[in-house]
C-alpha cells in the first residue's frame, strides 16, 4: 500500500511499478541506498525490540537492506513509484529484506517510519488493517521510548478521525491498554488472504478464541468503533476481518 501524499508509509505488500525490472535485477538496485550509521543503529535496535514483543520472524532472515525511495540518477526514466514507505522481501534470495523510506534520512519524520516497517520485516507478506495499527503502535511506543519523542505521529493519528491508519493505529493503542499480551500475540494468527493472492492477513476469529471469555469482551468492547470504520475499506487494498463473534 502507498500513501506518498499523506502517512508515507506501507506494509510493503503491494505493486509500486508498472513495469518489470531486467533479468536478474532486484527492484531495490533501481533506488538510493541510505548509508546513515545512525539510521541503521535505530533500525537493528527497533528490529530487537519488535521481535521481543511479536516473537522473531518465521523465516531465516539475512540481511536488512535501506533504502530512500528515490530513483537513482541511472533510473529516473523509469515509471516507477517513488516517496513511499514499503517493505518487501528480495526475490530469489536466502532472506532478504528491503525497507524503503519516503523522507530523507534528516526529516523527523523517518523515525517513525522506520520503526512502522520494522514490524513489517518480521512478516512482510501481511497486508492487514490489524497489522498496520499494530505497526503504527509500535513505532510510537519505541519512538518515544528512545527517542523521547515521535516526531509529531501521535497527534496526527489521535487527531484524523477517518483516515484507516489514524484508525487502526487507535484500534491497537486501544486494545493495548486492556489486553497487552493478546496485542503482542497477534502476528502468530497470520493466515493466507484468500482475497489477495500471495498476500496473508490476520485472523481475528483465531486471535480472539485464544483469550479468555472475560479478556475477549474487554477487547471487543475496544474495537467495536473502529471495526465500523474499517470495514467498509476495500479488502482488495489491504484486509480487514469483522469479527464473527460480533454478527455484523
Amino acid at each position: 500500500m502507498l500513501l506518498a501524499t499523506l502517512f508515507l508509509m506501507a506494509s510493503g505488500c503491494v505493486r509500486f511499478h508498472d513495469v518489470e525490472p531486467p533479468v536478474g535485477v532486484a527492484w531495490h538496485t533501481f533506488y538510493e541506498p541510505m548509508e546513515s550509521l545512525a539510521l541503521r543503529s535505530f533500525m537493528e535496535a527497533g528490529l530487537e525490540e519488535a521481535c521481543e514483543w511479536l516473537g522473531s520472524p518465521g523465516w531465516p532472515m539475512m540481511e536488512v537492506k535501506l533504502r530512500r525511495s528515490r530513483k537513482c540518477s541511472a533510473w529516473r526514466h523509469l515509471r516507477i513509484a517513488e516517496d513511499f514507505s514499503l517493505t518487501e522481501r528480495v526475490p530469489n534470495t536466502s532472506g532478504d529484506v528491503v525497507i524503503y523510506l519516503g523522507v530523507d534520512e534528516d526529516s523527523d519524520e523517518v523515525w517513525f517510519l522506520l520503526a512502522h516497517e520494522v514490524v513489517h520485516v518480521l512478516n512482510p507478506a501481511v497486508k492487514d488493517w490489524y497489522m498496520e495499527g499494530l505497526a503504527s503502535y509500535f513505532a510510537i511506543t519505541f519512538c518515544e521510548g528512545r527517542l523521547g519523542s515521535s516526531g509529531g505521529w501521535r497527534t496526527r493519528l489521535e487527531q484524523m478521525e477517518h483516515e484507516p491508519y489514524a484508525c487502526s493505529y487507535r484500534m491497537m493503542r486501544d486494545v493495548a491498554e486492556v489486553a497487552p499480551e493478546a496485542v503482542r500475540r497477534m502476528g502468530a494468527f497470520a493466515v493466507v488472504d484468500e482475497v489477495g493472492a500471495d498476500w496473508q492477513r490476520i485472523d481475528v476469529d483465531g486471535w480472539l478464541a485464544s483469550m479468555s471469555v472475560e479478556e475477549r469482551a474487554r477487547v471487543l468492547e475496544k474495537m467495536k468503533p473502529y471495526v465500523e470504520q474499517l470495514a467498509v475499506r476495500p479488502v482488495d487494498e489491504v484486509a480487514f476481518t469483522v469479527p464473527e463473534v460480533l454478527g455484523w
